[in-house]
């Protein structure tokens, strides 16, 4: 049994409660795959974090909260029709990339 489990009382889990309890990526990871959490409120609850700290500590200069949103209920769907064997171990966990770095798009 799992103590995040059954938080409302409908099967889904607290996200804020569960961040705040969480100790590695892999743990979310593993929610994720479980489908105890949903890699869109994942993704939703990064994006709050992000737009309610940047505008002080400046962190990201450019973001695709849209594209990762729109990622997010993808994985979602995977999830959901049980198409786990193609995910990586991190799948759904959102993770930033420098902005430094070049990249594709």
């Amino acid at each position: 049994s799992n103590r995040f489990r059954d938080l409302f009382g409908d099967g889904r889990v607290n996200i804020g409660q569960f961040y705040a309890e969480l100790v590695t990526l892999v743990q979310l990871a593993k929610a994720i795959r479980s489908r105890q959490i949903s890699p869109v409120e994942v993704m939703d609850h990064t994006i709050r974090q992000i737009e309610t700290h940047n505008p002080v500590l400046n962190a990201f200069v450019l973001t695709y909260f849209e594209e990762a949103r729109q990622r997010a209920k993808e994985i979602e769907s995977q999830i959901m029709a049980r198409q786990e064997g193609q995910f990586g171990t991190l799948t759904g966990v959102p993770l930033t990339v420098k902005d430094s770095l070049h990249v594709a798009g």
